[in-house]
């Protein structure tokens, strides 16, 4: 006698539905046959036979081997062995209203490794089900968990499954034709499929087929942790004429297409981690949707995917130019073309808001990405045009248009980066877009070339303070030869003539020796230092800059004793090594670096003038000088610059004013300030950035003033400390910091 499970079907038919009911289905042509209606233990002794398990009985088989074996309204629990089905009967194990457990265990069968009949559940852990025509067969209402298992299908499915539950944890799914098929074996009979980290492959077919040719299937689909779809045929999830499915992938990157067929109806989930890279494909007649969120990302073609929506920084990369009926954009982003490739977005209706549309333009032929809503449009979006080291050649280029104007549009970060300058994001109309040539601005890339090739001086003269305030010490006592070390910091804002402004600050470490000259009047003392600096730029909107400072030189001071005046008298060299790092409008980085060297000098002459109670002024005039080395340097992105060589001519007057304050047993204090007025009169520092040329110098004058104390603890060991502010219309100071120890010999 038989009986069909399911109404046959041309699949079904493939699959062989049929059961063979009573005895016969259990012929003991090959091995015998055991029925089993009470509890029963099997282990690796037990003979090799078929085996059927009636009235709620438990079998239970430790290592054991069993021919085709099938449970009714029982229990089968299996730990290690295997289950070998027949050439007669055709199923390895058969459960009807029944349950299975089991694990590292194989079963094979001529047609279905493992069927679950209606009423059934089955847990399946390690082990393999592998069958000729499937793995697996789940009829509604069923269950089948899977842990790590190997299920194939070798001619026809992995797994053929009605209105089932599936849940599989690891492992893989392979078929001949189909990974998974989905077949509506009775009315509104719908699957759940859940996928964790498992791997599905159909080899001449999709991954997982909801319904097929003749015939419609439901299914609610869902892929996490690393689930793969591998379809022979290209095509991940095909749901066939007047099927319905769901899709939600997450931690899961995919390859492949997805296909809705007539009358279908598939909605698309791509959530935190997911990536898709192949196309949407639906008839004209189907129903489909994708949805992205939580930074998922799609690259491909929709064909008929009506409503697309993109949130939370979820990606939509076009592979050509593109017609979408309805597009909504909450906080997701577009991306338009890349390379050479200029790609045109046609929407019928686009809403949300806080949405992203990533451009890139040709400014020297005019060909751009181009954003183009035919019908309703509203939000506010943001256009991300790609920047570049290279100038426009024509500034003027419309970018997005909406034909009713209900949308607004705006550039990231307010700019766009096209070489020398930033331009702007205009609109005449409401309605169309277009970057604007004709207020521009400074581009982040000419600011941080203008910057390092204008830093070199201030970096020069916040290690030549130090230096100053050294000599003087020596001439606040009679000196012998020593050796000390002076440890600094300070910050400058500066604003050069081209208009850039930046933030410097600046630390650093002098070390050095001197002694008297024993020749001369006597009163002259020589010396030697070396040292180190680091200064950081902040040029804002998240570009910045580091200029290091190697130095060595030589300085001598002279003081007449009996008259009080004196002379000071400085030469230093450097090598400094510039690094810029820049913030693109379009969120990207550029860099680069160039080394350069610099010389400068500087001469001091002026008086000490003691007065009563150890007060004494010392009024002072100074003139410093330096050179930098011209260079040229490029960013990543292309930006070229061209520093001549920067000069600076520094003049200052001034008088300090302190006492002395004897503290017995050779020790002594001497706090001091000094004012000073100081004026830049190099005028010309000319930098060419793509050879537009700007004029990079800090002429002007500025006022100075400093704190400080000298403490003398005896004969050997000296320590000072010193604060200094300064403030002008290119230059200004907020704080400057010293201190520093010297040892007699």
């Amino acid at each position: 006698m038989k009986l069909f499970l399911f109404e046959p079907r041309p699949l079904a038919a493939r699959i062989r539905l049929a059961v063979i009911v009573g005895v016969g289905c259990l012929s003991p042509t090959a091995w015998g046959l055991q029925l089993v209606s009470q509890d029963t233990q099997i282990d690796s002794s037990s003979a090799v036979d078929h085996y059927e398990v009636i009235n709620g009985a438990t079998l239970t088989g430790s290592n054991a081997t069993l021919a085709s074996t099938r449970v009714t309204n029982s229990r089968l629990v299996l730990n290690g062995g295997a289950v070998v089905g027949g050439a007669v009967a055709l199923t390895g194990v058969d459960l009807v209203n029944s349950s299975a457990t089991l694990t590292n265990v194989m079963v094979r069968a001529d047609n279905t490794a493992l069927r679950l009949q209606p009423g059934s559940t089955a847990a399946v852990t390690r082990g393999g089900l592998i069958g000729r025509e499937t793995g697996a067969t789940l009829a509604t209402g069923t269950t089948l968990s899977l842990d790590g298992t190997y299920v194939a299908g070798t001619d026809v499915a992995g797994i053929y499954m009605g209105g089932a539950n599936l849940v599989a944890n690891g492992g893989s799914v392979l078929g001949g034709e189909y990974g998974i098929v989905v077949e509506e074996l009775v009315p509104t009979d719908r699957a759940t499929i859940a996928l964790s980290g498992t791997y599905v492959k159909g080899l001449s077919g999709p991954a997982i087929s909801v319904g097929y040719p003749g015939s419609r299937g439901q299914a609610d689909i869902t892929l996490s942790n690393g689930a793969t779809l591998i379809g022979g045929n290209g095509t991940l999830v095909d749901v066939a004429d007047g099927s319905q499915a769901t899709l939600n992938v997450s931690g899961s990157t995919l390859e492949g297409n997805l296909a809705a067929g007539d009358n279908a109806h598939f909605a698309v989930a791509l959530g935190q981690g997911a990536s898709l890279v192949g196309d949407f494909l639906a008839s004209d007649t189907a129903t489909a949707s994708l949805a992205m969120s939580d930074g998922a990302r799609f690259t491909g073609r929709l064909e008929h995917v009506d409503d697309v929506s993109i949130a939370s920084g979820a990606t939509w990369a076009l592979v050509e130019d593109t017609t979408q009926k309805n597009l909504v954009l909450n906080g997701g982003v577009v991306r338009l073309g890349e390379g050479d490739s200029y790609r045109t977005l046609n929407v019928e209706n686009l809403g949300g808001s806080g949405g992203q549309f990533d451009l890139h333009t040709d400014f020297s032929t005019g060909l751009t990405d181009f954003v183009n809503v035919t019908g309703t449009s509203s939000g506010s979006h943001v256009l991300n045009v790609a920047s570049s080291g290279s100038d426009a050649a024509q500034p003027h280029i419309e970018v997005a248009r909406t034909a009713d104007g209900g949308a607004d549009f705006s550039l990231l970060n307010g700019r766009v980066d096209l070489g020398t300058w930033s331009y702007q994001l205009a609109s005449d109309d409401g309605k169309s877009w277009y970057l604007d040539g004709s207020d521009r601005t400074v581009s982040p890339g000419t600011a941080s070339a203008l910057a390092l090739f204008n830093t070199a001086p201030s970096v020069w003269y916040g290690e030549l303070t130090t230096l100053r305030s050294r000599m003087g010490e020596l001439r606040w006592r009679s000196a012998a030869p020593g050796g000390w070390m002076r440890g600094y910091g300070n910050q400058f804002n500066v604003q050069a003539t081209s208009g850039i402004g930046y933030r410097q600050q600046q630390h650093g470490l002098s070390l050095g020796a001197d002694a008297p000259l024993p020749w001369g009047d006597g009163q002259w003392i020589a010396g030697v230092l070396a040292g180190y600096s680091q200064s950081d730029l902040d040029l804002q909107r998240g570009t910045s800059g580091t200029v290091n400072s190697y130095y060595a030189g030589l300085y001598a001071t002279w003081l007449d004793a009996s008259s009080g005046y004196y002379f000071d008298a400085l030469a230093k060299a450097n090598r400094f090594r510039n690094e810029a790092d820049v913030a693109l409008s379009d969120g990207t980085r550029t860099d680069g670096n160039y080394s350069n060297l610099g010389l400068g000098g500087s001469v001091e002459f002026g008086r000490h003038i003691g007065l009563n109670d150890g007060w004494f002024v010392e009024p002072y005039a100074q003139v410093s000088t330096l050179v930098v080395q011209g260079k040229s340097f490029s960013l990543d992105n292309g930006l070229a610059a061209d520093g001549d060589h920067s000069r600076s001519l520094q003049g200052k007057v001034g008088a300090t004013v302190g006492r002395t304050l004897d503290l017995g047993e050779g020790r002594s204090v001497q706090p001091y300030v000094r004012t000073a007025l100081a004026h830049e009169f190099a005028k010309r520092n000319d930098v060419s950035v793509n050879g537009n040329r700007f004029n990079n110098d800090l002429a002007g004058s500025r006022a100075e003033l400093g704190l400080g104390v000298a403490v003398n603890f005896g004969s050997r060991l000296q320590a000072n400390a010193g604060f200094d502010y300064a403030h002008g219309d290119a230059l200004e100071q907020p704080w400057g910091v010293s201190a520093g120890l010297r040892y007699n010999w």
